[in-house]
């Protein structure tokens, strides 16, 4: 799950969140190590990979959020407003790790964004207002 507000633990850095459900699952440390490496540089955080969550800006932090949520290669992904606090050639860097993830591991992927262009990347749309589903 990508929380709209990243939801870190600001005690530890962002290479620990994004490894953090790893070791609850139990994988091997060197796996959780290996995985949060890719993510941090899939998502353009390497730089800052070693400072603590509070220490970040929010696009930083929004982006160690969605490396934690791919990082145990979830069956379904859950994303509230994923990109709410980046530019947009950054969300377009995230919505794109988000589908590529889902369409190589064959996951599903449910989005929730007030943004065109984010759902844009979406192959399948319901549409609400006002708490009603309208297309």
């Amino acid at each position: 799950m990508v929380f709209q507000f990243g939801d870190l633990i600001g005690e530890l850095t962002l290479r620990e969140n994004i490894a953090l459900p790893l070791d609850l699952l139990g994988a091997p440390r060197a796996e959780s190590a290996r995985r949060a490496a890719g993510l941090l540089e899939r998502l353009d955080i390497a730089e800052v990979a070693d400072r603590r969550a509070h220490e970040v800006s929010g696009g930083q932090a929004q982006r160690a959020a969605v490396a934690r949520a791919l990082a145990p290669e979830p069956a379904l992904q859950l994303a509230d407003e994923p990109t709410g606090a980046l530019d947009s050639a950054t969300a377009s860097g995230v919505m794109e790790a988000l589908t590529d993830s889902a369409s190589d591991l064959g996951t599903g992927l449910v989005v929730v964004t007030h943004d065109n262009r984010v759902a844009a990347y979406l192959d399948r749309l319901i549409t609400m207002r006002d708490g009603r589903v309208v297309g």
